[in-house]
């Protein structure tokens, strides 16, 4: 059965591609190898083939409800893939709407965020309180550790750094942070990770919680949310305000300084937070029930890649 992705076609499974038929096979790999009318590829809208200026937008590709937890639904927030590559990573902030108590946790779904393999629950597991709201999640994959923030709630002290076992949810490290707080990429060559606070401040950090100056104010906006590091030096940023569509940043950390090298706007964002490039499509958390948004339910949505890392 043969696949297209941007730009792409194969016979094989191909990541970030769409099932096409034998008939559109054909078609694209006439359009791909014509010199008298070359076309190209998208898959943004469905399988099209478009003239070679075509720009493949960032479209969204599928909607995933996440499943009730029983007595109420996951708060998502962070999102990573989980380190053996099995399944997901979620935050979970734990709030019900309109209520004050706080019982997250960083939930372990399978891959298609059906059933939770574990949850790694804030207070009996990870050693917090019913303050703490967990919010950035990420992983380093083949670790079997998986690193996020536990946000206090009011942010009258300091917010926790959890480094935790992937398999089991022992905590392995328990650092401070700002109590501001939210997101977190970890960067393995160089032995360091970063927290980013909703204000747009990015903070680096060794590997024992120990603060390397200088913070960088990357984003004067004050609804910044998460983060994911891509690896050779980009990470991605996201931020926006609810009920309006969410917008994720790349950022080049091979300098001396973070750089905002290039900001793309995610339709249908409208409560965006955790964030995850995985099998060449965009995958964010989108938790439309605890912020009123519309459709008022908490979600994991799937975008094709487009030009964001071009």
């Amino acid at each position: 059965m043969p696949f297209a992705a941007a730009n792409k076609i194969s016979t094989g499974h191909l990541p970030g591609g769409i099932t096409i038929s034998e008939a559109q096979y054909t078609q694209a790999l006439a359009g791909m190898t014509s010199k008298a009318a070359p076309k190209k590829v998208s898959v943004a809208n469905g399988f099209q083939m478009v003239a070679p200026s075509f720009i493949e937008p960032i479209a969204l590709m599928e909607a995933i409800t996440l499943p009730s937890l029983g007595s109420r639904n996951p708060v998502c927030t962070g999102l990573a893939r989980h380190p053996l590559g099995t399944g997901w990573l979620v935050g979970d902030d734990g709030r019900p709407v309109n209520g004050t108590t706080t019982d997250g946790g960083v939930i372990w779904y399978n891959d298609d965020f059906t059933d939770v393999i574990e949850n790694f629950k804030a207070i009996p597991t990870l050693g917090l309180t019913s303050q703490h709201s967990i919010q950035g999640v990420c992983a380093v994959p083949g670790s079997n550790e998986f690193w996020c923030i536990g946000r206090l709630l009011p942010t009258t002290g300091n917010s926790r750094v959890l480094k935790c076992d992937a398999t089991t949810g022992a905590v392995l490290l328990n650092v401070p942070c700002q109590n501001t707080g939210n997101g977190i990429a970890v960067v393995p060559e160089h032995g360091i990770y970063y927290t980013l606070q909703t204000t747009g401040e990015l903070t680096k950090w060794d590997m024992a919680g120990v603060y390397l100056p200088s913070i960088v104010d990357l984003n004067t906006q004050t609804t910044n949310d998460m983060l994911q590091y891509l690896g050779d030096g980009k990470m991605l940023m996201t931020y926006g305000a609810n009920l309006s569509s969410g917008y994720i940043s790349v950022v080049d950390i091979t300098g001396a300084s973070p750089v905002m090298t290039k900001t793309v706007q995610l339709p249908g964002s409208n409560a965006i937070e955790g964030v995850a490039i995985h099998d060449g499509f965009i995958w964010i958390c989108n938790d439309g029930e605890y912020h009123s948004a519309s459709p008022a339910l908490n979600r994991v949505l799937k975008y094709s890649l487009g030009n964001l890392l071009d």
